[in-house]
């Protein structure tokens, strides 16, 4: 024999009040202002920070180095070692020895030019003229001159006015140019050619062997420079 409940204890169980399947089609409704779930708190002191998208590993990483231009150094490198070679060769060239190796001579030290009087053009003729050096002063003067065939004889007069002077002559010919020393003293009125000293005078004959024509007589002073000049005419 089955027993059964009763018809309306199994609608009364499910047809509670309470009961979403109790309540009429239509009737049921979500519940309203949900309760939020509460965010996390944030401890003092922290920043606020935005949330980061996860990074991807599929996407390659760009960055503003890639597209700026990488400067050569080459070219700076390269002038500086030009510049370097420059300096060497001109130091090289500077320390270099003239010729081939051998070292430059000095240079000669310049020595006291003495003073020497202004001499009377050429075909200038005079009886006297005025002499001066740093070495001695004085007056150089023909008396007189003449040839005998190819040898000029020459009558002069030297004075001394202060310092001392070894007198000596040549002859220059006018239209040559030909230098000739004087002739030996061998005659008694040549001059002995002794030193004169300050005060002092001498006269006598030169003599001079050269070919016939107008002659300039110089004075000079042994060993040191030629003095002055008289001109005296050819035959």
């Amino acid at each position: 024999m089955s027993t059964q409940p009763p018809p309306d204890q199994g609608r009364n169980q499910w047809a509670s009040p309470n009961s979403a399947w109790g309540r009429p089609s239509g009737a049921w409704q979500a519940p309203e202002n949900p309760d939020p779930v509460p965010a996390a708190p944030r401890e003092s002191g922290q920043p606020h920070t935005d949330p980061q998208p996860p990074p991807s590993g599929d996407r390659p990483t760009v960055t503003i180095d890639q597209f700026r231009s990488k400067r050569s150094r080459t070219g700076p490198i390269a002038m500086v070692l030009v510049a370097i070679a420059v300096v060497a060769a001109i130091l090289f060239l500077g320390s270099r020895p003239d010729g081939d190796g051998a070292p430059a001579s000095p240079s000669p030290t310049p020595t006291a030019s003495r003073t020497i009087p202004s001499l009377p053009t050429g075909g200038e003729f005079a009886n006297s003229i005025a002499f001066e050096s740093d070495r001695v002063a004085g007056t150089f003067g023909i008396n007189d001159s003449y040839w005998e065939d190819s040898t000029l004889v020459v009558d002069v007069t030297i004075s001394v006015d202060w310092g001392s002077l070894s007198y000596s002559f040549l002859a220059m010919d006018m239209e040559s140019g030909d230098v000739t020393p004087s002739d030996p003293p061998s005659y008694p009125s040549d001059l002995p050619g002794r030193p004169l000293n300050a005060g002092e005078q001498a006269s006598g004959t030169v003599r001079f062997t050269k070919s016939p024509g107008d002659t300039q007589v110089l004075l000079g002073d042994t060993g040191f420079s030629n003095l002055t000049m008289l001109a005296v005419k050819g035959p």
